[in-house]
């Protein structure tokens, strides 16, 4: 044996393995390569080639039926979230092979597929064959876990909006944002740099001397430079436009910290000891802030600075006065007590209520208040993600699915709305209004009416007429009960969820509020009401008169009702419009009466949303679940104002960090990794 090679001992081995009936292997190199995979992996491969390279094997069912691994796979996701063995096994037995054998052609019984379906009608298949079809289609039984899914990443619209954001981002801000700094050639060796080196360096010319501008995210020493230099973190970039002033963003987002929530693993000791767990989450405490670059998460203001705040907030009204009576109980702004730039909300009926616009833009104009008084020297915009509190539309604002098809009724009376430009607000067909004008979306008095009717009939519909002998008698809704009481002072909750109907109708009863109504049947009339979509269009030249009976608020296919006929749905039309897309939501509106700019960052883009605020809730929530677990009543402390709050962990430098992730993430946006560089290198 000490004179023999490896390969002879490898044929030595498959010889005496053969005396026992084992013939796998037959060739020496063969056992040399299993020794070399148990050697590494402490496992010998799949006898089977196609499964030890990673090749999917086909079920065979799947080879001759095709179809039946699409239905398999179809009926699967449709049913994924109550999917078991059992319905699998009743839907392969009473609808798959059923629909295989009314499909089968072939006359041979030879054939395989003739083979395979005379097995199934001795034997159909069994549960466990169910199961073994399905798992060869890639489907796992896994344990359950939260996830997500997201399909709308990269929608056209989706990447039109992103590509629009991110160019305005790095052409437009960034140049105004104190994140520059501007360097001395013959400075570069001394930093061991070299232009070269940094991809993302402006070469310029002052009195002579070559400079050079970068990014403080180019590198670290920049980053370390500007920080001790100055207060923002760098300076402003060369190539800003000098009549505007400088500029902060911010960026806001929510986030929901639960008092029991800890890491999904801990340690556990030798002998299986481990830490015990509240079986609950525990309090839930949700909080919403903003972050910026310059001054950090939740900005923190000095009693001082309050007081500056406070001084000119003495006798104002917010702006969404609507919004400030549902928080506030009223419109008149309080005093400060606390930065509004960090919010603690308690969810749930019986605390605080449910996050809503109303929150979010009392606390957007609180903010926006510091600003102003502290910050006049700067400009600001607010970047808000897509979720509902957000992009609330305008009140009155043109929305199309705040109309009907015809005049009246309880749809909303639009604001005006001006005919900026031909393209994509006026249509084809011959039309009432032109540019310049001003298109209104309520009937007048010396308007012709709704263009369908004949000229009797909108003479005899032009105002409100009550039908002989239709009185009836009907109770007062909760909600006319609520309001009424409201108006002439008697204490309600704040929120008509947190008050019954009947307590209300012994309010109303005890204040000699009346609990019925009694009217007639009313046809409405088109003088003073909102128009609706049919008239709207019609006058801006959408609707063909020759066809108008053919209109419908969705038009759909007679032969396909799947497919929808846009040049007769009338929510299409009106939602093409470049007016109705463009409309602003109630939260710009608010914003632009402080001078104060807000985005919407690209739906399902949470990595570039708010300036990089997610890797901050990120890098909280890392913190917080560090807590020891007997602080069960943490969350109760940080209500009170004491202990530590999640923002205390979020210094400058924890910002700059993710908002160098950020960066990455803008540079990787469409996957061309020359985008950024090409936009910083030319010149705004």
């Amino acid at each position: 044996m000490p004179f023999n090679t490896w390969n002879d001992c490898c044929q030595q081995a498959i010889d005496e393995l053969s005396v026992f009936g084992f013939t796998l292997a037959t060739n020496s190199r063969t056992i040399a390569t299993w020794n070399q995979s148990f050697r590494k992996l402490a496992l010998f491969p799949h006898p089977n080639p196609l499964v030890a390279s990673g090749l999917a094997v086909e079920n065979p069912v799947f080879a001759i039926f095709p179809e039946a691994k699409t239905k398999l796979i179809a009926f699967a996701r449709e049913n994924l979230e109550t999917l078991s063995v059992d319905s699998l096994h009743v839907f392969v037995n009473d609808e798959l092979i059923p629909h295989l054998i009314s499909r089968s052609t072939s006359d041979d019984d030879d054939a395989p597929t003739r083979k395979m379906i005379r097995r199934w009608q001795v034997k159909p298949p069994s549960p466990v064959t169910a199961w073994r079809w399905l798992h060869s289609c890639g489907f796992s039984y896994n344990a359950a876990k939260k996830s997500f899914y997201v399909d709308g990443h990269e929608r056209a619209e989706n990447r039109m909006h992103r590509k629009q954001f991110v160019m305005t981002f790095l052409t437009k801000w960034e140049p105004r944002c104190h994140r520059w700094i501007q360097v001395q050639m013959e400075d570069l060796p001394a930093m061991k740099l070299s232009v070269e080196s940094i991809r993302s360096g402006y070469s310029y010319e002052v009195d002579g001397k070559e400079m050079v501008e970068f990014h403080v995210d180019d590198n670290d020493i920049f980053m370390d430079k500007a920080n001790s230099a100055t207060r923002f973190g760098g300076w402003l970039s060369v190539r800003r436009d000098q009549t505007l002033k400088p500029l902060i963003i911010w960026g806001q987002d929510e986030c929901a910290f639960q008092q029991h929530r800890y890491s999904p693993k801990q340690w556990v000791g030798p002998d299986g000891t481990r830490a015990i767990l509240p079986k609950s989450d525990g309090y839930l405490m949700m909080v919403s802030a903003f972050q910026s670059r310059e001054l950090g998460f939740g900005w923190k203001l000095t009693d001082e600075e309050l007081e500056l705040v406070n001084r000119k907030r003495l006798n104002e009204q917010y702006v969404d006065t609507e919004a400030a009576v549902e928080i506030t109980g009223k419109s008149s702004k309080d005093r400060l007590l606390s930065t509004p730039f960090f919010r603690v909300f308690d969810p749930g009926q019986s605390y605080d209520g449910y996050w809503s616009y109303s929150h979010m833009a009392v606390q957007t104009e609180d903010c926006m208040d510091c600003l102003k008084v502290l910050l006049p020297g700067f400009d600001h915009v607010l970047l808000f993600d897509y979720s509902s509190g957000h992009s609330k539309k305008r009140v009155n604002g043109l929305d199309a699915n705040a109309m009907s098809k015809s005049y009246g009724g309880a749809q909303s009376r639009l604001r005006p709305a001006p005919i900026y430009q031909e393209e994509g607000i006026l249509g084809r067909f011959p039309r009432k209004i032109d540019v310049g004008e001003v298109q209104e979306m309520v009937f007048r008095d010396t308007d012709e009416g709704p263009f369908w009717l004949s000229p009797t009939e909108r003479e005899a519909r032009r105002f409100d007429t009550t039908r002989e002998n239709t009185e009836e008698t009907r109770e007062k809704t909760k909600a006319v009960l609520y309001d009424e009481l409201n108006a002439i002072g008697v204490t309600l909750p704040k929120y008509k969820n947190r008050i019954t109907k009947a307590a209300l109708k012994a309010l109303a009863a005890s204040n000699n509020i009346p609990l019925t109504v009694t009217a007639g049947k009313v046809d409405e009339g088109w003088v003073g009401k909102a128009k609706g979509m049919f008239q709207v269009l019609w006058e801006r030249g959408w609707i063909d008169e020759a066809r108008w009976k053919d209109y419908r608020l969705v038009a759909r296919d007679p032969d396909d009702d799947d497919r929808i006929i846009e040049s007769l749905s009338l929510k299409f039309l009106m939602e093409s419009c470049h007016d109705f897309q463009n409309e602003i939501t109630q939260l710009q509106t608010v914003a632009s009466s402080y001078g104060v700019r807000v985005e919407m960052t690209p739906k399902y883009h949470a990595e570039i949303a708010g300036c990089g605020i997610e890797y901050s809730w990120g890098a909280a929530k890392s913190r917080y679940r560090q807590i020891p677990i007997q602080a069960y009543y943490y969350l109760e402390v940080m209500r009170q104002g004491e202990g530590t709050q999640p923002d205390d962990q979020l210094s400058l430098s924890t910002i700059e960090k993710v908002q160098k992730d950020f960066k990455v993430h803008r540079s990787a946006i469409d996957f061309d990794r020359s985008f950024c560089s090409t936009l910083v290198n030319n010149p705004v």
